[in-house]
């Protein structure tokens, strides 16, 4: 092969690699973009690191991305295509987490000057003892403040705000009545609800017209469990605790109930059965 002939081979090959390179970066930027829309990125979350460092937006946007799927801290710097040591990525997590844990706290430390306050959870524990020969218990609150009765001509989201929060999860120690109405009082503490449904005692009232602050808050509780003994003797609790100004609405989960058609079912059959045979 000559000179000429070999200047010509070194062109096209140089520009084979340049079109292979060019491919490949294509691939990975609508990789990036296809990931950044399906997670948010495109709305500000983006993960930006400043030296060895990620910035509490960064950090946030980290956490919220781990947290919304089933991929291993190790294993999710790949997916991003970024270089992410795995205790950095449980870091941001547990960050994240803590951030929520205490917007829900510094939501729900003023809510004795409200005129009404709405909390509605359920809670439900695992079936089997998937975490050191121990269930597992979840709890998901919503709170909705009032900041003064609803008036004519207003809108619900004109006089309150609304949050939803997931609060800590926590191991069964004990499956008896008490004991889960234990957990559920460290469910809600955990979420900044720093007491059940007790009336607390309000400032005495010094006029016949009490302003806002010398009146009670009324505090609505919505329940809503299966119908496991434990969470049946709960609800009995709530209600023989609940105070004057606490209204408490107690409610079966809608997903237990083909459970409990099938065991009435059952209840049925064993009636018509004994009957039979006597």
């Amino acid at each position: 092969m000559d000179g000429q002939n070999k200047v010509i081979y070194g062109k096209q090959k140089l520009k084979r690699t340049v079109e292979q390179t060019y491919g490949i970066r294509k691939k990975v930027v609508d990789s990036e973009t296809q990931l950044a829309i399906a997670t948010g990125a495109d709305v500000g979350l983006h993960v930006t690191r400043k030296s060895n460092r990620l910035p509490p937006q960064s950090q946030f946007a980290l956490g919220m991305r781990r947290n919304m799927t089933n991929i291993a801290c190790s294993d999710i710097g790949a997916v991003m295509l970024q270089d992410l040591d795995r205790k950095a990525v449980a870091r941001a997590e547990v960050h994240t987490g803590g951030a929520l844990l205490l917007t829900s706290h510094k939501f729900n430390q003023d809510v004795n000057v409200q005129p009404l306050v709405v909390r509605a959870f359920e809670f439900d524990a695992t079936n089997s003892d998937i975490w050191q020969r121990r269930s597992l218990s979840a709890c998901r609150l919503e709170t909705l403040k009032f900041e003064s009765w609803l008036e004519d001509g207003q809108e619900l989201y004109d006089v309150s705000t609304h949050q939803q929060r997931w609060c800590d999860l926590l191991p069964v120690e004990n499956k008896t009545t008490r004991g889960t109405y234990a957990l559920l009082a460290k469910h809600l503490a955990s979420a900044g609800v720093t007491r059940l449904w007790r009336d607390q005692a309000g400032p005495a009232v010094k006029s016949t017209q009490p302003t806002q602050m010398e009146r009670p808050t009324i505090s609505v509780w919505c329940c809503t469990t299966d119908r496991g003994t434990d969470c049946v003797g709960v609800r009995q609790l709530i209600e023989q605790e609940a105070g004057d100004y606490d209204l408490t609405f107690l409610n079966d989960c809608g997903k237990h109930a083909g459970h409990c058609i099938v065991r009435a079912t059952f209840k049925l059959a064993d009636v018509v059965l004994w009957k039979i045979g006597t």
